[in-house]
């Protein structure tokens, strides 16, 4: 998997580069996870916090590289949990 920091060392401006990553569907999950890499300015992330509320989207910021954001991360986790319980019997799907 191609990480930010591999991504923005192509673009020439490293400091401009950062992930926005929307989650589907827009109008109905109104977050927005933004990932830095080490070479994010900070006005970059400035722009894209302001953008984000902008278009009505709550942006979450990821700190550093992580290949699932933190949406996706939370959700695997409770999608997980639930095969768990109705594979283990435990709850009905």
């Amino acid at each position: 998997m191609l990480s930010e920091s591999q991504a923005a060392a192509t673009t020439g401006r490293t400091d401009r580069f950062c992930a926005l990553h929307f989650h589907q569907p827009v109008w109905y999950s109104n977050v927005v996870d933004i990932m830095l890499h080490p070479g994010t300015a900070a006005e970059t992330v400035e722009l894209l916090h302001d953008f984000a509320r902008s278009i009505d989207q709550i942006p979450i910021f990821v700190k550093r590289e992580h290949p699932a954001y933190v949406f996706n991360t939370m959700l695997d986790a409770l999608l997980s949990s639930a095969m768990e319980l109705a594979a283990e019997d435990v709850a009905s799907v």
